[in-house]
């Protein structure tokens, strides 16, 4: 579920690009979040011991991709209201 809402923030945030860049931000993205997930796993596991630690890295993993859909639902309801909105019908 994750690996697919990554997918499509990565589609969302080229929306208007040529199909060729929305493949590669989509494949890029999730690659890029990956990649920083691994360094603040990382980081955690190494302050923490226990059971807390896995813990805290799947709460912190559910924080953190809720304030990106947040933020991807904020921009998207911000672009649709900037339109161009002709003056006659």
């Amino acid at each position: 579920m994750t690996l697919a809402a990554l997918v499509v923030v990565g589609y969302a945030m080229v929306s208007h690009a040529p199909v060729w860049l929305r493949i590669i931000v989509m494949v890029a993205f999730p690659l890029l979040a990956a990649s920083v997930w691994q360094v603040v796993d990382q980081a955690i596991d190494d302050r923490v011991d226990g059971w807390r630690s896995a813990a805290e890295n799947h709460l912190l993993g559910g924080v953190i991709v809720l304030v990106v859909a947040l933020v991807g639902f904020r921009r998207q309801a911000r672009d649709h209201e900037e339109r161009y909105q002709p003056s006659h019908r």
